[in-house]
């Protein structure tokens, strides 16, 4: 089964050297939770995470499926 990850801001630093605007496609062999998905990212577990799939928040214990987009952002903050 192959999903396609986005990865934002602080999080682009775990970005494969082939990810293309920050998206790179992984193949799993089973349908994975967000939570899974992102200790096999290897991304850091004290920040906070920000989690959509294909385009709408989620939270971590979501299985994903085939062909899944998943976007994940550190919270932001800033302006006025």
């Amino acid at each position: 089964m192959k999903i396609t990850v986005k990865l934002f801001a602080t999080f682009r630093d775990f970005l494969p050297k082939d990810a293309v605007n920050a998206a790179f496609g992984i193949e799993v062999e089973q349908e994975p939770t967000v939570q899974e998905l992102i200790k096999t990212l290897n991304l850091p577990r004290d920040i906070p995470k920000i989690v959509l799939i294909n385009g709408r928040q989620t939270e971590e214990d979501i299985t994903l499926h085939d062909g899944d987009t998943v976007s994940i952002f550190p919270p932001l903050a800033g302006g006025r």
